[in-house]
């Protein structure tokens, strides 16, 4: 089990999303963050495009199948899968 003993190197840190991007917007405003914010998602996607194939599904039925599915370990990780009402 574990034990209190630290672990070597640097001393962890919280990384909490909502604030860095609270202080982004603090630091170089709406119009300047937003313009970064917009052009590296656009970077993003284009990295990303064809890595993952959506797959929709409906209902609570097809929830629960996917559900079943993938903690069973049988869902291909370059599914991107939808559950729609």
């Amino acid at each position: 089990m574990g034990s209190d003993e630290q672990l070597p190197g640097p001393t962890p840190t919280l990384f909490f999303a909502p604030d860095h991007a609270v202080s982004l917007f603090k630091t170089l405003g709406p119009a300047e963050a937003g313009k970064q914010l917009a052009a590296s998602w656009g970077f993003f996607l284009e990295a990303a495009a064809g890595t993952v194939a959506i797959e929709r599904h409906a209902g609570l039925s097809a929830a629960k199948d996917t559900y079943v599915t993938m903690i069973s370990g049988d869902i291909n990780p370059a599914q991107g899968i939808v559950i729609e009402p």
